[in-house]
């Protein structure tokens, strides 16, 4: 299971179709979860259509991954800043 934040000052332009590393994905206000059923060791690149709503600077609160029924095992990424022009 992963947990992608969404930038405040975004929504969503279109609920894009699943890729091949996916099994399901739930859209939520501020975050989308994306569900697999494997994934090996390596690089995953998943892409979210988004729409600039507001300008201005935000902050990302870190993407995180977990097991879905053994949340004890899992990461995250940094915080990071998101200028919307």
């Amino acid at each position: 299971m992963i947990q992608v934040p969404i930038p405040a000052g975004c929504s969503y332009n279109s609920k894009s179709t699943i890729n091949r590393n996916e099994v399901h994905r739930e859209y939520y206000k501020n975050e989308v979860i994306i569900f697999s059923n494997k994934l090996i060791k390596g690089s995953y690149q998943f892409e979210i259509d988004l729409l600039p709503r507001y300008t201005g600077k935000y902050t990302l609160n870190p993407a995180k991954i977990e097991l879905m029924y053994f949340p004890t095992f899992n990461a995250n990424n940094e915080i990071k800043k998101v200028n919307i022009r």
